[in-house]
């Protein structure tokens, strides 16, 4: 199938993903071993690939793919990412939630996500990652194996990378600051392109604060459109734990130049280590 799709020009995701493939997909993914869910998701990417990007979004970067000044924003892809976005954003989470999951799948979700995110540019994909960012924090809180915490945060970081090719100011400082506190923590400085699990830092989670990076979407004039179905409470944590554990937030951050920690205003000289908080 990987073969064949390969051989595929796409030209809208209707005709080249239709219903009536994607959803078998999406129910193998869930089934199949890691090994052939990360073939699954390449199958995906090669599909929605309009315009062979795939290569580039193949490793993580700190800075949006310079492809994404002129993302795509056809009407059909619209459409279609607006009936079936959500399932497939949702059936991706699904997977790391039954554990079954390595670096190379979250390298394949950032990849898919990539791509989604670049040929249908739109507000209500762009909102979607954004609950999908915030789906893979709250897992990160409940993940018991180092390793495996550290690629899921460093997973959401890289797709925060993407959510900033909307090219707000606020947002891309709020980024900024989030990779910073990375490299303090980090042993070694990470270079600007970086494989996800390759990424080290200390025992501080750099938590990203969704609730800000909402309000700075709706402010820079991003708001979604009344998505087709409200968003369902993520089956492992009821309400969503980041919303009141986010200790990071726009409001308290010091965007100047200087090299102090960006902390919160209550606890402002003292980096607040996840051990504390809990």
């Amino acid at each position: 199938l990987l073969t064949v799709s390969e051989q595929v020009r796409p030209i809208q995701f209707s005709t080249s993903l239709p219903v009536i493939f994607l959803e078998p997909l999406l129910e193998q993914i869930e089934l199949e071993s890691i090994e052939n869910q990360v073939i699954i998701l390449e199958i995906i990417q090669t599909l929605i690939d309009k315009n062979k990007n795939r290569n580039m979004f193949k490793v993580a970067s700190i800075e949006p793919n310079p492809v994404f000044y002129r993302p795509s924003r056809n009407i059909q892809d619209k459409v279609f990412m607006s009936k079936h976005g959500r399932k497939i954003y949702q059936t991706i989470f699904k997977v790391l939630q039954q554990g079954k999951y390595n670096s190379y799948y979250l390298n394949s979700i950032y990849t898919t996500c990539a791509l989604f995110l670049f040929e249908s540019h739109f507000d209500d994909n762009i909102w979607m990652q954004v609950d999908l960012i915030e789906d893979i924090q709250d897992l990160a809180f409940i993940e018991i194996d180092p390793s495996l915490k550290i690629q899921l945060h460093s997973t959401c970081l890289a797709l925060l990378v993407l959510i900033t090719s909307v090219n707000i100011p606020a947002l891309t400082e709020y980024k900024d600051n989030i990779y910073r506190l990375w490299n303090d923590g980090a042993p070694r400085p990470l270079q600007e392109d970086y494989v996800l699990d390759q990424v080290k830092v200390k025992s501080e989670e750099v938590v990203i604060d969704l609730n800000s990076v909402r309000t700075i979407l709706e402010e820079g004039g991003h708001a979604p459109i009344q998505f087709s179905s409200p968003r369902p409470s993520p089956p492992l944590l009821g309400r969503r734990m980041s919303k009141r554990m986010s200790y990071i937030s726009v409001a308290s951050m010091d965007v100047s130049p200087l090299p102090s920690p960006v902390v919160a205003k209550d606890c402002r000289g003292k980096l607040i280590s996840f051990e504390e908080m809990k």
